[in-house]
């Protein structure tokens, strides 16, 4: 596989999956939640013909992955307002403080704020 990942060992979908995100050391709520929504994923686009593996899928099941990153840079951005003129961001996280700082210094840090911006601020 590319950048270095170990090839997945498991055979099954959700455990492939489940096994990437113990691999790159998410949080156990994290992959639950990834889970939820990779099986959702799955299902909602098997309710009216047979259930398919995502490789499978065609352009119209696709068209909702590119519906959230739409959703987020043009729907979200625009009632949330600009991050990147802010003195201070504030990110939360379960009820706790994430990270802080600049627009700049947390899209360098790599955090959760940065796949945030990479999704709301992509052309």
């Amino acid at each position: 596989m590319k950048h270095g990942k170990p090839v997945l060992l498991s055979i099954r979908l959700l455990d492939q999956v489940r096994e990437r995100i113990r691999y790159l050391n998410y949080s156990l709520s994290t992959e639950k939640v990834y889970l939820y929504w990779v099986r959702f994923f799955v299902l909602w686009h098997g309710r009216t013909a047979r259930i398919m593996h995502p490789r499978d899928m065609g352009a119209k099941e696709w068209s909702a992955l590119s519906a959230l990153p739409f959703l987020y840079r043009e729907v979200l951005s625009r009632l949330t307002g600009d991050t990147t003129l802010a003195d201070c961001i504030v990110v939360l996280g379960h009820g706790r403080l994430v990270e802080q700082g600049t627009h700049d210094s947390l899209v360098a840090a790599g955090g959760v704020y940065a796949r945030l911006a990479a999704l709301q601020f992509m052309d």
